[in-house]
């Protein structure tokens, strides 16, 4: 059992950067950067072009801690929420 790790999310976008590398900090376990939101052309479902809003995510996981194959179901399961926020998330 691991105690006094930690993990943390870091936003960028504010300071108009799209993506970046983190550096774990001992005793983090993982750090998730979230760049930007900007609206991007992007390849839709039915082939067409269209604008979206995208931004960049990078994570960095300490693998004493987390294997590359959970972290990355983790980064897939996080887009695909933060892609639904509207849908998941009550917005005042």
């Amino acid at each position: 059992m691991m105690q006094g790790g930690t993990f943390t999310l870091s936003s960028i976008g504010m300071f108009d950067v799209d993506n970046s590398d983190a550096i774990l900090n001992i005793p983090q376990s993982a750090i998730v950067v979230v760049g930007r939101i900007k609206d991007e052309p992007v390849v839709l479902e039915d082939k067409t072009i269209g604008i979206r809003p995208k931004a960049y995510l990078s994570v960095t996981f300490d693998h004493g801690t987390i294997n590359g194959a959970p972290g990355s179901k983790f980064m897939k399961a996080f887009s695909h929420m933060a892609e639904k926020a509207d849908e998941i998330i009550e917005w005042e």
